[in-house]
């Protein structure tokens, strides 16, 4: 008989203060169940089954809308209520990736056992049920077993979990980009406004793009990133033009360290313009607000 055959089916999954109880199909916080449409907790369990890696759009719709025909809008919406039910408005649990999906970017526990019975059963030496948690470190998924589930081996788990955890850097910079010229600009990008946010290990930052005569706001920059436990930032993002406006659209990366109360980003901003291809070099000065 396979392994497949064989194997229990999950119980619950736990990441921070919530556990989806899957045997209930609900999500429950630390003061209870949350209201989560079953579409949008199809999608948090989907999300949590595979934390640590970037699920497309596509891969996330065919998984939960498997047979009925769906906009990405109703994925979008999904996202949202999920955030608003997790207070994740920051995005730091369930983060964007531009262009590429969604990254689940915190530990989860799973188990075989029953939610009610999980905390007395994990106190019991020799408990036989197998727990594996799910997490991401340095970028890379960590996978781990414990067999059995002793009071020790939960203290052993605590340890592991608090030496591994990025360094929790919090707060927001706030500075100016600077850009050299490019062929198709009248000048360099002089001091325009920058803002990144950083909880633990993840940044978002966002800035308003301008016309060439700084009459009118043409679009935004803004994206995503990632904080090592040294401070150590990489930035990505791209334009989201407002509407009328296509011209101006390109891709970002920056990277740098954080320091307090100053730090320096330097990259480059890749153009598509008129069928070339153009790297605008570019400086971020920035000071902790």
């Amino acid at each position: 008989m396979s392994k497949e055959r064989n194997a229990k089916p999950l119980k619950f999954m736990k990441f921070g203060a919530f556990t989806l109880d899957l045997d209930r199909q609900r999500l429950v916080g630390v003061s209870g169940p949350l209201e989560l449409r079953p579409k949008c907790f199809d999608a948090l369990r989907y999300l949590a089954e595979h934390a640590g890696r970037v699920v497309s759009k596509d891969e996330l719709l065919d998984a939960v809308w498997s047979h009925v025909t769906v906009t990405e809008e109703s994925l979008t919406q999904c996202i949202s209520e999920i955030r608003r039910a997790i207070g994740d408005e920051r995005r730091q649990i369930i983060k964007t990736i531009a262009r590429r999906g969604y990254l689940f970017d915190t530990p989860v526990l799973a188990s075989h056992s029953s939610l009610e019975s999980s905390a007395t059963d994990t106190l019991k030496t020799g408990a036989r049920d197998a727990h594996v948690a799910h997490g991401t470190a340095g970028g890379r998924l960590v996978r781990w077993t414990l067999v059995p589930v002793t009071a020790t081996a939960l203290v052993a788990i605590a340890a592991l979990i608090s030496v591994s955890k990025p360094q929790e850097i919090q707060g927001s910079w706030r500075g100016f980009l600077n850009c050299e010229k490019l062929p198709f600009t009248t000048g360099p990008l002089l001091a325009a406004p920058f803002e990144l946010t950083v909880s633990g290990s993840g940044a978002i930052y966002s800035r308003k793009v301008f016309t060439a005569d700084g009459s009118a706001v043409s679009g935004t920059e803004s994206g995503t990133g990632t904080v090592s436990e040294s401070g150590a930032v990489k930035l990505t993002g791209h334009t989201q033009p407002v509407p009328d406006n296509v011209s101006i659209s390109y891709d970002a990366s920056y990277s740098g360290r954080l320091t307090d109360p100053a730090a320096t980003l330097r990259g480059t901003q890749d153009w598509q313009f008129r069928g070339e291809r153009y790297l605008r070099h570019c400086t971020v000065q920035l000071e902790r607000r």
